[in-house]
């Protein structure tokens, strides 16, 4: 299945599938980042790009230039010089770096830019437009965060911002016991979910968001514990009282609606629940967790993330 075929069930459950540690190749990156993926990023750019025809001798020398800028701790005036005269050593030089090497995920972000206009420089549009199109498949291939745009700008996409707050909700959770079994339990709904929708499944894996939103918003510092429903009226960092107005709605209709918090209203139940409307939900859920998660780091949403 391509993603593009994907539900927004099957979306959301992939982006939730606990990461394998033991494959963990940079830890102080994010699962999306360049960083994670740097070795493969040197196979799947470095090399080919210098095998294009319309690349010279200069090409490599000129790349390790731009990535010399970005790494950390700098490397020396006189070490530059020494590489850049060969193209060999050029070659070798970068196949040398990891991702550690740079400043950070962000710093990775100006090396390809960069990157790209030395590729101009050197080959012309063409060797620029093959550098440009390498990138944009290996963001694809990888399923990384990001959209790049003409001529060469990378930005944070749509998909990388939810896919974000999925793993700061999992940041989050790893600092607060309680946290962490509400949203094993909802990890756990969401799995059962994507093997088959039954509204049993369908209504547990609301009731389990919810349950979840609960433990986050208790560990809120203006929050007293209760529910969910006093817990969002506590909450004194909400830029516009419809935003929380509209977040209590929800906890309405998940209190009112048959089988999904408690017995709830059958009369108020306008149709049965579709697969469209659970992920939907879970879309919409999903975006209330930086409003009300007070260690939510905000800067997860942007490129020139430092650390």
């Amino acid at each position: 299945m391509t993603v593009a075929n994907e539900s927004a069930i099957e979306v959301f459950a992939r982006l939730s599938a606990k990461p394998d540690e033991a494959k963990s190749q940079v830890p102080t990156f994010r699962r999306g980042e360049f960083g994670v993926v740097w070795d493969c990023l040197v196979t799947e750019l470095i090399v080919p790009i210098g095998l294009d025809e319309r690349s010279n001798a200069d090409l490599y020398p000129g790349l390790y230039r731009v990535a010399a800028k970005q790494i950390f701790p700098p490397v020396s005036p006189g070490r530059i010089l020494e590489v850049v005269e060969d193209s060999g050593a050029s070659f070798v030089a970068l196949q040398d770096l990891t991702a550690d090497s740079f400043r950070s995920e962000a710093a990775i972000i100006d090396f390809i830019e960069d990157a790209y206009e030395e590729t101009l420089e050197i080959g012309g549009a063409e060797l620029a437009d093959n550098f440009f199109e390498l990138i944009l498949h290996f963001i694809w291939k990888h399923g990384l965060r990001y959209e790049i745009r003409r001529p060469m700008q990378i930005s944070v996409s749509a998909r990388g911002m939810f896919s974000s707050v999925i793993d700061e909700m999992r940041r989050m959770a790893s600092l607060d016991t309680h946290q962490s079994e509400m949203l094993s339990a909802l990890e756990d709904s969401i799995h059962e979910l994507s093997l088959g929708e039954t509204p049993v499944r369908q209504k547990r894996c609301l009731q389990a968001f919810f349950n979840y939103f609960e433990a986050l918003t208790s560990s809120h510092p203006d929050v007293k514990p209760g529910v969910l429903s006093s817990q969002v009226k506590q909450i004194k960092s909400w830029p516009h009282a419809a935003i929380a107005a509209s977040l209590l709605s929800l906890y309405g209709f998940a209190s009112d609606y048959p089988g999904v918090r408690h017995g709830g209203n059958p009369a108020s139940s306008l149709r049965e629940l579709e697969t469209k409307d659970i992920g939907a939900l879970m879309v919409v859920l999903t975006g209330f967790i930086p409003f009300v998660g007070s260690e939510f780091d905000g800067n997860v949403f942007s490129r020139d993330r430092r650390s």
